[in-house]
């Protein structure tokens, strides 16, 4: 037996397959004190929703993406970074 999990905007009713592009939307209330103190939030489960991205624009709310080819860039090596000098010092003195 398997399990196939359907996402469904509250908004909407779109559906997709993926969790990715779904926003959870809410109100959170924290008591005001005027100190930079932290309190547990008051969460409002009835006034939560699970949209689509395009839904979550529609409320004035933007995101931006995770762009995936700057997570995939490695970070060069410390040898690959002396290389780099030692060729930008003998290009220098041509």
């Amino acid at each position: 037996m398997s399990v196939r999990t359907i996402y469904k905007c509250d908004k909407c009713g779109k559906e997709q397959e993926t969790h990715e592009q779904f926003w959870k939307v809410g109100v959170v209330a924290y008591p005001f004190t005027g100190t930079l103190n932290t309190y547990s939030p008051f969460v409002t489960r009835e006034h939560e929703q699970q949209v689509c991205r395009p839904c979550l624009e529609s409320y004035g709310l933007f995101v931006q993406t995770r762009n995936k080819e700057v997570a995939t860039q490695s970070t060069p090596t410390l040898e690959d970074v002396i290389i780099e000098l030692i060729h930008e010092t003998v290009d220098s003195r041509d």
